[in-house]
């Protein structure tokens, strides 16, 4: 038995003795556990010098600065698991000449025509899980006035968005909390724009000629929400020269209806229903693909407003299932003020949304002197 054993292990053993094991053992075997024990932790290597340059952050929370006062502070109650973020601040006018880097020409081109860069373009870059808790302290530019017009906006990488905040005018500064790491934070000054006025329009009714060169969108009523998620109604009656109108045709689906009776028991079921969500959205998508419409109006009213999360979600779920370029409009029920500079939304949590939808409509405030100086 021992010599069968030394017999089987002399093989083995001459081959480890011989030049080329030599050769195998100190350039391939050894060369390969030294980089083992550099890639992985606790020296982790690789992962050390791809984040040269970021600053960790670990659950406790942490806040990182630009030498310019630029601070971005992550709350312990945001983070889940440490990251690591790295804050870099591109001058305005090598980001405006596309000169800094190629990855941002695609947001120096799309600037809208309404907004001039006034700050450096401040970019985030995040490694490992983002945040959801983060709060911006921008220093106001120079020469930004009328600061009534100037906001933060920030470049997601497809298009600007409107990050929502507050100047704080003794300090020079914007404060932001958010509820998310934006991309970049640039300081813009807002020009004015020119109305889009849209209308509602019942379907059995004839289109006011008149109008017609006055309106940008139409919004037809017709299509409800109904049992299950599913739509009930239809857009067949929709006049051959208000479909093939100059302005955007977006039907409106609704909850509601004329006599004021309100189903928001269609609208709660079908948010805590995957099933019920997924039939919903599939039929809104057919809606378009049968109409040709260029985007849809969601008018749920009565929502329960401990379903703020799951109605939020739900239009995440639509505005991904959506063809490119639909145009996806929220409108939102009027909210309740509960002290002088607090207001309760309900369900419709207008940040959210607002990142979500292409359009918000919210309704007017009823009292005239809340648009005066001074008002609401």
């Amino acid at each position: 038995m021992s010599s069968n054993s030394n017999r089987m292990a002399n093989p083995f053993e001459l081959i480890l003795e011989s030049r080329m094991g030599g050769i195998v053992i100190n350039f391939i075997l050894i060369p390969l556990l030294i980089l083992s024990a550099l890639l992985l932790p606790p020296i982790s290597l690789a992962d050390r010098l791809l984040s040269f340059g970021y600053d960790s952050i670990g659950r406790d929370g942490g806040a990182i600065q630009d030498p310019d006062g630029t601070q971005i502070t992550f709350p312990s109650e945001g983070v889940n698991r440490s990251f690591r973020v790295k804050l870099t601040a591109v001058p305005r006018s090598l980001f405006l000449e596309g000169a800094a880097n190629s990855s941002l020409l695609a947001a120096a081109e799309n600037i809208p025509p309404n907004l001039v860069m006034k700050s450096p373009y401040y970019r985030l870059q995040i490694k490992g899980r983002s945040p959801e808790e983060v709060v911006l302290k921008v220093p106001i530019p120079n020469e930004s006035e009328p600061y009534a017009t100037l906001d933060l906006y920030s470049w997601n990488g497809q298009a600007w968005e409107w990050l929502p905040g507050q100047k704080v005018l003794a300090e020079d500064t914007f404060e932001s909390n958010l509820d998310f790491a934006p991309e970049s934070i640039v300081a813009m000054q807002t020009q004015a724009v020119n109305p889009n006025i849209s209308a509602d329009y019942e379907i059995s009714s004839p289109f006011p000629e008149d109008l017609r060169d006055t309106l940008r969108e139409v919004n037809p009523e017709g299509v409800y929400l109904d049992v299950g998620g599913r739509l009930v109604g239809n857009l067949e009656q929709v006049p051959a020269e208000v479909m093939e109108g100059p302005f955007l045709v977006i039907p409106t689906i609704r909850n509601w209806f004329n006599d004021g009776s309100i189903r928001s028991d269609l609208v709660d079921n079908m948010l805590i229903d995957s099933a019920a969500r997924e039939q919903n959205i599939q039929a809104i998508v057919g809606l378009l693909a049968q109409t040709g419409a260029t985007g849809i109006d969601i008018d749920y009213r009565g929502i329960n407003p401990n379903l703020s999360r799951e109605f939020t979600a739900y239009l995440e779920q639509l505005r991904q299932a959506l063809p490119p370029q639909t145009q996806l409009s929220v409108r939102v029920e009027e909210p309740l003020q509960v002290s002088a500079d607090t207001w309760e939304t309900g369900a419709y949590d207008w940040r959210a949304i607002g990142r979500i939808a292409n359009v918000v409509k919210v309704p007017a405030l009823p009292d005239p002197r809340a648009y005066a100086q001074g008002g609401q």
